[in-house]
């Protein structure tokens, strides 16, 4: 979406006098094309597919018994807070982290939950998310709140990871977690923690599409449906390369560990 704004803003300004400047119809023709195919399903799901692929085959080798000194759950973006107008905390499409952490640590595969989440700048008077969430963890998911740690400070994964090693490091704990957070994340995120020396478990959640490999049947239909633009199509297309760039981003400044 933006890419396309972009071009079409550009060649707007190549309009002059009822007349049109090369490279501007050039230009327009390449921003719809953009915005029609990230718009397809097919398209969408072909890019959540590629990314994905790291966080699935984590969960596919993954020991169900593994255990860490804490579960670290990314919570940024998780949830919508609790304002006059809303009668609860809300979940947003991201939020299945939240109970997916609850599970693993009812099934006692760490001691803690290390919740990161930075604060609401587009909010003046209301607590921080990482609150937000302890609240929903201790209230609806049966996480003892003795057994939940909060960090403020998670305005991004680089800040997270440094936070969080702090917390193990003040309480002489390991530097081994089970770091939740979206599939499409993952692969950033477990680098970024390894960089600060954390050795990662990943648990990833908020799938968009079914491996190949992982005998679930797929979204892909192949049918006209696939191939009419949507919304929700344009939405995951967005998040995939913003994820793209934010690797790109984390490898430009250092911040990701090379891969094994």
């Amino acid at each position: 979406m933006g890419f396309s704004i972009t071009l079409l803003v550009i060649a707007s300004a190549l309009i002059t006098n009822g007349g049109i400047r090369n490279p501007a119809p050039r230009m327009i023709l390449a921003a719809l094309l953009v915005l029609i195919l990230s718009s397809m399903p097919v398209v969408a799901y072909w890019f959540a597919d590629q990314a994905e692929r790291d966080a699935a085959a984590a969960v596919r080798t993954a020991c169900c018994d593994e255990t860490a000194a804490a579960i670290v759950l990314l919570g940024k973006g998780t949830t919508q807070p609790h304002i006059p107008n809303r009668v609860a905390i809300q979940l947003t499409d991201t939020g299945n982290r939240l109970p997916y952490a609850a599970v693993l640590y009812r099934q006692k595969v760490a001691p803690m939950v290390i919740v990161t989440a930075g604060p609401r700048p587009e909010l003046e008077g209301y607590v921080g998310e990482a609150k937000d969430i302890e609240t929903l963890l201790a209230n609806n998911m049966g996480v003892p709140r003795s057994s939940i740690v909060l960090d403020d400070n998670g305005s991004n994964i680089r800040t997270s990871a440094e936070e969080v090693r702090k917390i193990l490091d003040s309480r002489g704990a390991p530097r081994k977690v089970i770091l939740v957070t979206s599939a499409i994340q993952m692969r950033r995120a477990s680098l970024a923690f390894a960089n600060m020396g954390i050795q990662v478990i990943p648990r990833a959640t908020d799938f968009y599409t079914f491996q190949p490999t992982a005998g679930g049947k797929s979204r892909l239909r192949l049918d006209a449906g696939d191939f009419l633009p949507s919304a929700e199509a344009l939405v995951t297309t967005t998040r995939v390369f913003d994820e793209y760039f934010g690797s790109f981003y984390y490898y430009l400044r250092g911040w990701q560990a090379p891969r094994a």
